[in-house]
């Protein structure tokens, strides 16, 4: 099992209570509008600021993993994730983000933790509300394909992350990723060829944005295309018993 780092807590950098006092206080005077952009300012910045740090805190997560479920893996999902959020106007974009970033922060394959200790360990560091973080907490236990199964996640915004961690389990990178996986726990190549028809090739039809359906396409076509090569390749080096 990886051993989470320890989280450090960061001084609040902005005022955001008193500002947004300031602009309740201002009505609709002539301060107002000013008021209402520093707000915005000021929670965009808070944003940006904690979504750095969660990267960071999965890269020192992950450190050492290299069997698929790793920084990158966790990179990709983010980035697929806010992809997806742009075509949903609906979500909230920061608790995707989060979601996305600490989807696999208490992964029962990689860590022996309970009621996502990691993910919670990070969010109560930087001061999240509680209400925020069994959100975030939702999204992420929504996630699992081998613990949700067909289960539709009832939050949008783990509908997203959801479908971003699929999408990374086909294509090019989805084929790269199953056997780093299989070979670091000792399957063989026919053991995870075996894990496209048990899965991944069901992926495509599983996904609930239009956004992540567009792009399933491909990634499952190219897939496809390399299982048929596959067999192509096996057929000429395996002949039939009694051939020569």
């Amino acid at each position: 099992m990886l051993r989470p780092p320890l989280p450090c807590r960061f001084p609040r950098r902005f005022r955001f209570r008193r500002i947004q006092r300031q602009a309740d206080t201002a009505g609709a005077g002539p301060d107002a509008g000013l008021l209402k952009a520093a707000i915005k300012i000021v929670r965009e910045s808070m944003d940006n600021t904690i979504i750095t740090e969660a990267s960071e805190y999965v890269r020192a997560l992950f450190q050492g993993n290299s069997d698929g479920h790793d920084y990158g893996h966790t990179m990709r999902v983010y980035r697929t994730a806010m992809e997806i959020a742009d075509f949903e106007p609906l979500c909230d974009r920061r608790i995707t983000a989060l979601a996305a970033l600490l989807h696999d922060a208490d992964d029962h394959k990689l860590f022996d933790t309970v009621n996502n200790a990691n993910a919670r360990a990070f969010l109560n560091s930087r001061n999240v509300d509680e209400a925020t973080v069994a959100r975030i907490c939702t999204v992420i236990n929504s996630v699992s394909f081998s613990r949700n199964r067909g289960a539709c996640p009832e939050l949008l915004e783990g509908r997203i992350v959801q479908d971003a961690d699929r999408l990374d389990a086909i294509g090019a990178i989805g084929i790269a990723r199953t056997f780093a996986y299989g070979g670091k726990h000792g399957r063989t190549l026919d053991s995870s060829i075996d894990h496209f028809h048990e899965k991944l090739l069901l992926l495509k039809g599983m996904m609930h944005t239009e956004k992540a359906k567009e792009i399933a396409e491909n990634r499952h076509a190219f897939m496809d295309a390399f299982l048929k090569e596959w067999d192509k390749e096996l057929n000429i080096h395996e002949p039939e018993p009694g051939n020569c």
